[in-house]
């Protein structure tokens, strides 16, 4: 689950970074998506409370990102 939080999170920064024609624009997103993976990567599979916390984070990046809202954590 968390996986696909970093996954679609990574795909609204893309589709950012492909939608602006200012090259240091670009290049703030595609750092953007740099730092989802890097998150993802250090990701403990053992902390369920940092995974809980991390994801929640995604999320609510999306909603920012995205004007809409997508599922909570509990």
């Amino acid at each position: 689950m968390t996986a696909q939080g970093a996954t679609t999170l990574a795909s609204v920064l893309i589709e950012r970074q492909l939608a602006t024609a200012d090259e240091r624009e670009r290049e703030y997103w595609a750092a953007r998506v740099r730092l989802v993976n890097q998150q993802r990567t250090a990701l403990d599979p053992d902390d369920r409370l940092g995974l809980i916390a991390q994801q929640q984070a995604w999320l609510d990046e999306i909603d920012a990102l995205t004007g809409q809202a997508t599922r909570r954590i509990a």
